[in-house]
């Protein structure tokens, strides 16, 4: 107590973010103003984002949790589900056979390195995991939520345990 903070202002810096402002949106690239922090203890710096955004990830937490409860829950194919998230409307010679991202998160998601979900009993193919991780976030959404449909549920669910 009394101790001084150690953390500075250290200047703005801009973010993109990708996918969907709400469920149900259209994709969007939006950029945000992130402000910086020096700690003048350890001369590191820190970054103050809102909730949603995944550290280390363009796609917001809402998008990562809609584009997982569509692709493995509802069964919406990749490539549409890719056209519902993300703000790229060019895609890569590989997109034809899907969308990779969906498998990348859900490995990343079950390793606990995107989002805080705890340990998950995880096994089968990617989309019988992304199954589980999209009813774990559902589980995340608010109770003033419940009446909206499953994929709503799970995106505002992973902006909770972003």
């Amino acid at each position: 107590m009394g101790r001084r903070l150690g953390l500075h202002g250290h200047g703005l810096v801009d973010r993109q973010q990708w996918g969907p402002l709400e469920p149900g949106g259209p994709p969007r690239l939006t950029v945000l103003r992130i402000r910086r922090y020096h700690c003048t203890g350890c001369a590191r710096t820190c970054r103050v984002v809102p909730r949603g955004v995944v550290p280390g990830l363009y796609d917001s937490a809402l998008a990562l949790g809609l584009a997982l409860a569509l692709w493995a829950v509802e069964r919406t194919p990749s490539p549409t589900v890719r056209q519902r998230i993300s703000p790229h409307r060019q895609v890569g010679a590989e997109a034809g056979r899907g969308w990779r991202s969906l498998a990348r998160w859900t490995r990343a998601v079950a390793a606990g390195a995107l989002l805080q979900l705890g340990r998950l009993a995880l096994t089968g193919p990617p989309r019988v995991q992304a199954a589980t991780i999209a009813s774990a976030l559902a589980g995340h959404a608010s109770s003033t939520d419940r009446h909206r449909p499953f994929p709503a549920r799970a995106a505002l669910g992973a902006e909770q345990v972003a």
